[in-house]
């Protein structure tokens, strides 16, 4: 894992239920911007069989989760 603070992470990631030898390198960066930030990822090597649940599932369980937390740090 590299952590740049404020710039960038990057991490292996891989789901539970993929082989042990499959992982994918997960690239986070981060920018400022008028009225807050730019995220921009980078999810390169996820195995074949799973490119689909991994499009569908950034969406879902993440872009929007942290939308609405950082939605709610915003009115603090």
């Amino acid at each position: 894992m590299l952590i740049v603070p404020g710039k960038k992470i990057v991490q292996a990631w891989r789901a539970d239920f993929w082989k042990k030898d499959e992982f994918s390198v997960l690239i986070m960066s981060f920018e400022k911007a008028p009225g807050g930030a730019v995220v921009e990822i980078v999810h390169v090597g996820v195995p074949q069989h799973d490119q689909k649940g991994v499009r569908n599932g950034w969406p879902a369980f993440y872009w929007k989760r942290w939308k609405k937390y950082l939605a709610a740090q915003g009115k603090k």
